[in-house]
């Protein structure tokens, strides 16, 4: 039915401006300047290396409608339509699939459209625990805490008597997710009511007693299977520490506002997004958990000097919490209005840091980027920008929010050098550092 509507939607043109629009401001003059007409494609494969994954491959393909400068529509949103596919493969054992579908103004309404639907299979899913004391340091089965993961890792892939604790820290994580995304305009306002659906399914797999690959005599060139010790998940399982150990169905909903004043949402100079949102995991549609999550985030965006240098301040906090049963797969998911995200840890939240590293049900984080936009170019019919930014990113986990405090916060730190093609396609590569490792991350977006 939904692509019923989505072709429908392409063979009747618009006419008029709906009376929602009339009240909003048009995307800056500059901006459609740059603008491409018509239709087209974007796509890359890109290389990439982080602890997480190891070397992995990121490809993906993008197609968009904008429409022509004869259409309203042109002047108020980056583009009608966007339909991209998304496909990740890593030496570690990841592979990913994905289908995205993006309208800003579904059927010539308000109302703006996402909608996802991802297949992945992980046999390297990492798992450091949950709660508050996932903050300490990386601790192995013995009581040995490291301060890098690169020493942890080397103790614990050791053989010792024919087993190992090579996987303590892994599982196999095999999932389907669908999610819809609708918002809409209050009253002609920047102001919207934001809903939508998630649906996912979980097979998790665990080591234990299982041959995983290790380390012979301690030698990282010398790999021979040996019989997996306790994982922590199995460990955290048995004294009841964990809920979904044997996988399953969470289905949510979720209801919430926004206000949102960003100029061009995928690559914004300045504005603002800031929303609440409440998601509802119930058996009535389907979930084998039952828990609610509140997120509360803002993100700015400002140009401090535009006809000096094209330079923008971007910032981002976030405040998340859960409660009820909440299954362990799904505790590291942050659910905003209009997307969903993974951390703290890893590529979107806290770069450098392995994903999911710090996991708790209370998760509070932030974002500061500089972008710098030090050239641009049209060539073969395309406009491309080219940023420098550096960046910082703080965060941590609590077990409940009276437990909050100001104190006791991780920081990660780095550069990225990032690509906005036809303004709607972002390339972003990203070298994070922290004290724990590096981690190099490729998003075909900005993380926020």
């Amino acid at each position: 039915m939904l692509l019923l509507l989505l072709f429908s939607s392409f063979l009747h043109p618009i006419q008029d401006l709906p009376k929602p629009l009339r009240n909003k401001k048009p995307v800056d003059d500059k901006e459609i300047a740059k603008k491409k007409e018509g239709s087209y494609f974007t796509g890359l494969g890109v290389p990439a290396s982080n602890p997480d994954l190891g070397l992995l491959g990121v490809f993906f393909i993008s197609y968009y409608i904008n429409g022509h400068s004869t259409d309203p529509y042109f002047y108020y949103t980056p583009y009608l339509h966007q339909i991209s596919a998304v496909t990740i493969h890593s030496t570690k054992g990841l592979h990913l699939y994905g289908l995205v579908w993006k309208a800003p103004y579904f059927l010539s309404t308000a109302n703006k459209v996402s909608a996802n639907v991802n297949y992945s299979r992980n046999i390297t899913a990492q798992y450091f625990g949950v709660g508050e004391n996932t903050m300490k340091k990386l601790t192995t089965p013995q009581g040995v805490q490291y301060q890098t993961y690169d020493e942890y890792f080397r103790d614990i892939k050791n053989i010792e008597n024919g087993t190992t604790d090579s996987y303590y820290n892994n599982y196999i994580d095999e999932r389907v997710d669908m999610d819809l995304n609708i918002s809409r305009d209050i009253k002609d306002t920047d102001f919207k009511f934001t809903y939508g659906l998630i649906f996912s399914r979980f097979w998790i797999y665990d080591y234990t007693g299982k041959k995983v690959p290790s380390y012979q005599n301690g030698d990282e060139n010398e790999i021979k299977d040996a019989i997996q010790e306790k994982t922590l998940l199995a460990e955290d399982n048995e004294k009841g520490l964990v809920n979904g150990y044997n996988g399953g169905w969470d289905n949510s909903i979720k209801i919430g506002f926004a206000y949102d004043t960003r100029d061009l949402e995928p690559n914004p100079r300045r504005g603002g997004f800031h929303d609440i949102n409440l998601k509802l995991s119930q058996p009535y549609w389907g979930s084998d958990y039952q828990y609610h999550e509140v997120t509360v985030a803002t993100r700015f965006y400002y140009s401090p000097f535009p006809s000096i240098a094209d330079v923008i301040l971007a910032f981002r906090g976030v405040f998340s919490a859960k409660s009820g049963n909440i299954p362990f797969f799904t505790m590291d998911r942050i659910t905003f209005s209009d997307k969903s995200i993974e951390g703290l840890g890893g590529a979107t939240t806290m770069r450098g840091y392995l994903e999911p590293r710090f996991v708790a049900p209370v998760m509070n984080f932030y974002n500061l980027e500089i972008r710098y936009v030090f050239h641009h170019v049209h060539a073969w019919k395309q406009y491309f920008e080219f940023m420098i930014v550096p960046f910082l990113d703080a965060g941590r986990v609590f077990d409940n929010i009276k437990s909050t405090i100001l104190d006791n916060y991780r920081y990660s730190y780095g550069a990225g050098f990032r690509i906005a093609w036809n303004q709607s396609t972002i390339i972003a590569m990203n070298l994070g550092f922290c004290d724990e490792g590096t981690g190099f991350y490729v998003n075909a977006d900005h993380i926020f």
